[in-house]
């Protein structure tokens, strides 16, 4: 019975090796695939002029908290909230008739101190001719001549005195010093108003609204690049000692303006840069004639910094990143996939400047970029470069030139309305004491017999 058990053994590890060598000697099998199907585009070809954009808030050239310098109670009110005023119309009026009596009481003293400063002319002139005559002693002339100086001194004091009343009358009339728009008022007429440094009733506010300012921040290389394209652009080597004579051009827009259809100069460049954002506080300059800009809207800027020429432009879906590395995937020979190194310049409502790494004749992938790699081949369907809603406008906005600054005089209407603050009202001008000093050299005059 052994030798049978062993005979069978033999035949069945013979036929596993058997089998284990068929297995080896099998071909594998190729699973073909169908390369992936791909939408690609050439990229645009536009002139383009290279911007720097910011955002902003515009604010007053001049803000003024109309208050009164006088104390007394309302009377009259002389414009309606949101009027357009003018530099010194009157806005209010307090009840003057206490102020009119004073200077009625300091006209009346003016008189009496000129009456007695033309006594004691006389009188200082009546002792003068005696003391010539050795008739009089000269300390009854010496007491006439101090008696003068002190009516002369009393009357210009009185003078004055009036001169402050008169001043203060003024004032019972409030006035805008600067030209603007009224809001509204903060007391009704019949209440009391006060006056005085810190405790003086607010009555209304009026800001400048033409020109109006843009506040924005940028870094010192552009402000430095900023000052140098506009020398280049005027054929100047000299940069100006005044940031608002190198003439920059500004563009801004509102929130819900398309494009930047608002052109300024920038106007100032703080003298310090912010430590903790590393950015100077710039501002801009726009005319405002239609009122249509108010203090406190966001805004939108950009800054013309140089010709771009014909620019490579690629929707910016295009573009992939890989650790801060731009990549784009166009097509090379057997429609395989080359993985492209870019640099990226401006964009532009969503499509992306291209400065290097690509040609107009390039076939760049423009979808489904997340499901390709590098060497594979693919089936490309060619279409237009996509392009997000409003690109055209923006495009065309980018192709234009850059804009001109404005009038010169747009720095000149900034500063007027900036300091044209209106001086107050001259008083009336008072006659002075009519106490001409004597000729010396004149004959004495005959004695008054009085």
């Amino acid at each position: 019975m052994r030798p049978r058990i062993r005979m069978t053994s033999l035949a069945a590890a013979t036929s596993l090796v058997a089998a284990a060598a068929g297995c080896q000697s099998a071909e594998p099998s190729v699973v073909e695939t169908k390369p992936s199907a791909v939408s690609v585009s050439t990229p645009l070809v536009r002139p383009v002029v290279d911007y720097d954009a910011y955002t902003g808030r515009t604010r007053a050239v001049a803000t003024v908290d109309i208050r009164s310098r006088v104390q007394g109670y309302l009377k009259e009110i002389r414009f309606e909230a949101g009027d357009l005023v003018e530099a010194g119309q009157i806005l209010f009026v307090i009840d003057p008739r206490e102020y009119e009596d004073a200077v009625a009481l300091a006209e009346a003293r003016l008189e009496q101190a000129r009456a007695q400063a033309r006594l004691t002319a006389v009188e200082r002139e009546r002792y003068r001719i005696l003391a010539q005559r050795d008739v009089g002693s000269r300390q009854d002339f010496d007491r006439a001549a101090a008696a003068y100086d002190v009516s002369v001194a009393e009357a210009k004091g009185v003078e004055a005195e009036l001169d402050r009343v008169r001043l203060d009358l003024s004032f019972t009339e409030v006035r805008s010093p600067i030209a603007g728009q009224a809001g509204a008022h903060l007391v009704d007429v019949g209440n009391l108003i006060t006056a005085g440094q810190t405790d003086a009733n607010l009555l209304t506010a009026v800001v400048a609204v033409d020109p109006m300012y843009v506040d924005f921040d940028v870094d010192e290389r552009a402000l430095l690049k900023y000052r140098k394209t506009a020398a280049d652009r005027r054929g100047e080597e000299v940069d100006p000692a005044h940031i608002r004579e190198a003439r920059i051009p500004v563009e801004m827009g509102l929130a819900d303006e398309p494009g930047f259809p608002h052109v300024g100069i920038l106007d100032f460049a703080d003298n310090r840069l912010d430590p903790d954002t590393g950015t100077l506080r710039a501002r801009g300059v726009f005319p405002n004639a239609d009122r249509l800009l108010t203090p406190g809207l966001f805004a939108r800027v950009r800054i013309p910094v140089g010709e771009l020429g014909d620019a490579v432009l690629v929707a910016e879906t295009a573009i992939g990143s890989d650790q801060g590395i731009r990549f784009a995937y166009a097509l090379g020979e057997g429609d395989r996939v080359e993985r492209r190194l870019i640099t990226v310049g401006p964009a532009i409502a969503g499509m992306a400047v291209i400065t290097e790494g690509l040609s107009p004749e390039d076939r760049v992938l423009v979808s489904g970029i997340q499901r390709v790699r590098e060497g594979i081949a693919v089936t490309p369907q060619d279409v237009p470069m996509p392009m997000p809603p409003g690109a055209d406008e923006a495009l065309a906005s980018a192709a234009s030139e850059a804009p001109e600054a404005p009038p010169a005089d747009l720095a000149t209407s900034v500063a007027n309305a900036a300091a044209g603050m209106e001086p107050p009202p001259e008083p009336e001008p008072t006659p002075g004491p009519e106490t001409t000093e004597p000729d010396a050299d004149a004959p004495p005059a005959a004695p008054d017999d009085r």
